[in-house]
C-alpha cells in the first residue's frame, strides 16, 4: 500500500492489513534519509499524500504501523528481522492487533507523544543501570532530568559572550528523547553550530532563515525533503529564524543537517562530510564566521569513532564548544575540550573556515601524536579548498 492509499484509508475510517503494513514499512525504510527514524519517514510519506491529516495523527499512525510490523517480525527490534514465512508474519501481525486482521484508524483517538511528553516519561522511568544495553537510555535520561532544553533566549539576551557560553552549556548533542537516534552522531554539526553561535548568533538566525526558503531544494534537495516532512525541524527553523533560541531548536537543526548528508557515516561525520555540509550552507548564500572544527580520535579504540569540537577564531577567539555529555548532562565551553584527557583523545584533524565559509583548510595529523600539547610537532599537512559552484575544489 502506498502513502496515498493509507491517507485515504485514514480519512474513510478504514484500515490496513498485514501485507499493506509491510509494503508501507519497506517504502518508509527505503526513502528515509541518514539516521532518520522509520516512524518519521513514514509520517512524512503519509503527510505528503494527505496534507489535511494532522502532524500528530500522521505520527501516531506511523508509530502504530512500525510497532506492529516490528513486533510481528522481530520482538527484539533488531535492525534486520530474521527470515520467516508469510504465514508466520501474518500470524504475528494478527497477534499484535489482538486477533484482528485489519489495523483500523480512528481519527478521534490518534495521538503522537510529543518530545516534552517523551522526556517526562523518561524522567520517571526506571532503567536498569547494570545492563550494558541501557547505556544510551541512561545518558538520555540524565539530560532529560537535569538540563533545561526548552527555555527560549532572544538575541538581546545573548548579546554578551558569557550569556552565549551559558546557553551552550545547556545545549548538549543528546536531546533527552530516546526515540531519536541521530543525536549520538551529531557532534560535527553541533561543533559547527556552536562555534558559529559563540562568534555571531545572528549567523545562526540567518542560516535558519535561508534553510526555510522555497528554493533550498535547488542546492540541497535532501534537506528540503526532510524539512518539509518533519514538522519539528520546520518549527525549529522558524524559531531560530525569528531569533528565538533554545537548545531544542539547535539540536533539532543539527540532526537535520546530519540526516541530509547522502554519505552519512554510521556514528558521525568525517571531514569530507563536514565540508559537504558547509558547502551546502554557503551555496545557499549563508555567510559563516571564521571558526575551526577539530576532529579528535582515540587511538586505543579503533573503530569506536572520534569526536568533533568547534573552536572560535574571531572576537571570542580560542573558546572550544564540546557538545558531548559532561557533569549533569551538560555540554562544555572551555579553552580546550574539557574531557579530552579522560577519553585519551588525540588531535586527528582540523577544518578551518575562512571567507564566509567559501575557503576551507583541512589539516590532518600524524597518527603518532599522543597529546594535545604536541600539536606543533605533529607534522600537519594542509589542503585548501575553495567553493566552486556547489562543491569544493582544491586550490593550487
Amino acid at each position: 500500500m502506498d502513502a496515498a492509499n493509507i491517507a485515504s484509508a485514514f480519512r474513510s475510517g478504514g484500515g490496513i492489513d498485514a501485507a499493506e503494513a509491510k509494503a508501507l514499512y519497506k517504502e518508509a525504510r527505503y526513502v528515509r534519509m541518514g539516521d532518520q527514524s522509520t516512524v518519521d519517514s513514514m509520517a512524512g510519506l503519509i503527510r505528503s499524500a494527505g496534507q489535511d491529516i494532522s502532524v500528530d495523527a500522521a505520527h501516531a499512525m506511523a508509530q502504530r504501523i512500525v510497532d506492529s510490523y516490528e513486533g510481528a517480525t522481530n520482538p527484539q527490534h533488531l535492525e534486520t528481522p530474521p527470515a520467516q514465512s508469510t504465514k508466520a508474519y501474518n500470524d504475528g501481525f494478527r497477534s499484535q492487533l489482538g486477533g484482528r486482521d485489519v489495523m483500523a484508524f480512528d481519527p478521534n483517538q490518534m495521538h503522537f507523544q510529543t518530545r516534552i511528553e517523551a522526556r517526562q516519561a523518561l524522567k520517571q522511568a526506571t532503567i536498569d543501570a547494570s545492563k550494558p544495553e541501557n547505556g544510551d537510555a541512561l545518558i538520555e535520561q540524565t539530560v532529560a532530568k537535569n538540563v533545561d532544553l526548552t527555555t527560549v533566549k532572544t538575541l538581546d539576551q545573548l548579546s554578551d559572550l558569557q550569556s552565549r557560553m551559558a546557553f551552550l552549556e545547556r545545549t548538549p548533542q543528546v536531546d533527552g528523547d530516546v526515540r531519536t537516534t541521530s543525536d549520538a552522531g551529531t557532534c560535527g554539526p553541533m561543533a559547527l553550530l556552536g562555534s558559529v553561535f559563540l562568534e555571531k548568533p545572528e549567523a545562526v538566525q540567518a542560516m535558519a532563515a535561508k534553510l526555510l526558503g522555497p528554493d533550498v531544494g535547488q542546492h540541497w534537495e535532501r534537506f528540503q525533503t526532510l524539512r518539509d516532512g518533519a514538522p519539528e525541524v520546520h518549527e525549529a527553523l522558524e524559531n531560530l529564524a525569528a531569533g528565538r533560541f533554545s537548545p531544542d531548536a539547535m539540536t533539532k537543526l543539527s540532526q537535520a543537517l546530519l540526516d541530509s548528508i547522502p554519505s552519512f557515516s554510521s556514528g558521525g561525520t568525517k571531514p569530507a562530510e563536514m565540508q559537504t555540509i558547509v558547502g551546502h550552507l554557503v551555496s545557499l548564500g549563508i555567510e559563516l564566521p571564521d571558526v575551526r572544527l577539530i576532529a579528535l580520535d582515540n587511538p586505543a579504540k579503533k573503530g569506536a569513532g572520534g569526536h568533533w569540537v568547534g573552536q572560535t577564531q574571531g572576537k571570542a577567539s580560542g573558546l572550544v564548544f564540546d557538545s558531548s555529555i559532561h557533569e549533569g548532562g551538560r555540554a562544555a565551553v572551555d579553552t580546550l575540550p574539557r574531557n579530552q584527557a579522560q577519553r585519551n583523545y588525540t588531535l586527528a584533524a582540523d577544518l578551518a573556515l575562512r571567507d564566509g565559509g567559501r575557503t576551507l583548510t583541512l589539516r590532518t595529523y600524524d597518527a603518532g601524536t599522543t597529546t594535545w600539547s604536541q600539536q606543533a610537532n605533529a607534522n600537519p599537512t594542509a589542503t585548501t579548498y575553495r567553493l566552486q559552484g556547489d562543491a569544493y575544489a582544491k586550490s593550487h
